[in-house]
C-alpha cells in the first residue's frame, strides 16, 4: 500500500478530505499554529503516527487538500492509512491513499 503514495524524507502526501481523517481519527489538535492549522497524533498498536497540515495556504482546516503523513514504522503509518480508508468508504468518498 505505501509504494502507491507520494513520499519525500520520510513524509508522505495524501489528499482525504478534512471530513474523512474526522472520522477516522476523531477531532485534531491544533498543531502550532503557525505552521499547522491541524494535526492528528495517533497511538497504534505499532507505534506513533501522525497526519497534519504544513504551511497550507487554506484558511481552515476544511479546505486543505494535501496531508502530510508520517510514523515511526510502516506498519504504524498503515494502520492509520487503514482507518483513513475504512471511513472513507463510510462516508462514500475517496480515501485519498494513491490508489485508483
Amino acid at each position: 500500500m505505501l509504494g502507491r503514495l507520494v513520499a519525500s524524507g520520510g513524509v508522505h502526501y495524501i489528499t482525504p478530505s478534512y471530513r474523512v481523517l474526522v472520522e477516522a481519527l476523531g477531532q485534531p489538535g491544533k498543531g502550532d499554529e503557525s505552521k499547522t492549522m491541524a494535526q492528528w497524533d495517533v497511538n497504534t498498536p505499532h507505534g506513533w503516527a501522525e497526519v497534519y497540515d504544513y504551511k497550507d495556504s487554506a484558511n481552515t482546516p476544511e479546505k486543505v487538500e494535501t496531508w502530510h503523513a508520517q510514523a515511526g514504522s510502516k506498519e504504524a503509518l498503515e494502520y492509520v492509512f487503514m482507518a483513513i480508508k475504512d471511513a472513507a468508504t463510510r462516508l462514500g468518498e475517496a480515501p485519498g491513499l494513491g490508489e485508483s
